[in-house]
């Protein structure tokens, strides 16, 4: 039996939900190389722009540790850094240019793997029966379903992700900025701003909390619009918001049953982690032992943490099942009665 709200509303069960997500990443593990390749990826790139901005600014660092002595230095330090890059406006342009392109060629890559995942969900969604056993979640042919997912989608869920990136450092933007003007305050020694300042700080961070979570639901759930109904970004994202608010209590359920196997996940790896380390250390494995150890587990649980994505992902891809085609009308005066050949005349006497 289907397990919806009602026939019309087309929502199973917050855990119906989630134990569908669940079991298309694990009928389907393949899918786990698509976010691995874009990690494997994504750290390399960092790391050689973070090797680079250290060594270009190692000598600024080096001011900015003996200038900076309290509140005041602070001015200081950003007084020193305000001439170095008056000194050289365009080494620092084209830095930032480099570091643009790089950054909207991983949102790239980003959007084109979550378009090919999410696609291929909800093609495992579809193609699935209520009630199903594990088996049945396994997609005959999911390299194809990935691939032709991502060639489809790509500019849609790129839009998207531009969009949530967006709204996104807007949301971090309110929570800095009192909190750097209450630094500011405090350097200049107006204990009165300060205060102020911290006060809307802590009023900021509460409603951050809570864009955040809903920034998040209507993310996934505009995913699934694209996907699922093949909609662009922007009409996705208005889809999203009258889908959850449509089921509100189902959304926010399944969101915070999420989170609590998110952190049921990353407790899983560190306890044995711990135990594992103490026991290394207790039989005196050395540096490289403890080194194997927790770099085993590091790997592990971000291979974990990656799979359980994926199955956060199609959680809000069955959410919302997809509408049945409806059948084709058919016109009443286009029916003909079959053809009946006449009966055969007797002969005549």
């Amino acid at each position: 039996m289907p397990d919806f709200a009602a026939r019309g509303s087309r929502t199973r069960s917050a855990p119906a939900a989630f134990g569908r997500g669940v079991s298309q990443v694990v009928a389907n593990p393949g899918l786990l190389f698509a976010p691995l390749a874009f990690l494997a990826a994504g750290g390399f790139v960092f790391g050689g722009v973070a090797v680079a901005l250290v060594w270009a600014g190692s000598s600024l660092f080096v001011v900015g540790a003996r200038s900076v002595r309290g509140p005041a230095g602070l001015l200081d330090f950003l007084a020193t850094f305000r001439d170095r890059v008056l000194e050289a406006p365009l080494v620092v342009l084209a830095g930032l240019v480099v570091l643009l392109a790089v950054l909207l060629a991983l949102t790239a890559v980003a959007a084109w793997i979550r378009a090919g995942v999410t696609g291929a969900l909800a093609a495992v969604d579809a193609r699935t029966a209520e009630d199903a056993p594990l088996a049945a979640f396994r997609h005959p042919s999911l390299g194809a379903a990935f691939f032709g997912s991502a060639a489809r989608l790509f500019g849609s869920f790129f839009a998207l992700v531009n969009l949530y990136a967006l709204v996104a450092s807007f949301v971090v933007l309110l929570v800095v900025a009192p909190l750097v003007l209450s630094f500011v305050a405090m350097a200049s020694g107006r204990s009165g701003l300060m205060v102020a300042f911290a006060v809307l700080f802590a009023a900021v961070v509460l409603v951050s909390v809570v864009l955040s979570i809903a920034m998040r639901v209507v993310y996934l759930a505009a995913g699934r619009a694209i996907a699922v109904e093949g909609l662009d970004a922007l009409a996705a994202t208005g889809r999203a918001i009258a889908l959850v608010m449509g089921s509100l209590g189902r959304s926010l359920t399944l969101y915070f049953l999420t989170v609590g196997g998110a952190l049921a996940v990353g407790l899983a790896f560190v306890f044995p982690r711990v135990v594992l380390t103490f026991a290394a250390s207790f039989a005196h494995a050395g540096a490289v032992g403890l080194f194997a150890v927790t770099g085993v587990f590091v790997v592990l649980q971000i291979a974990a943490g990656l799979a359980y994505d994926l199955c956060v992902t199609g959680s809000f891809v069955a959410l919302w099942p997809a509408e049945a085609a409806p059948a084709p009308s058919v016109d009443p005066s286009a029916v003909t009665a079959p053809y009946v050949p006449p009966a055969a005349e007797p002969p005549a006497p």
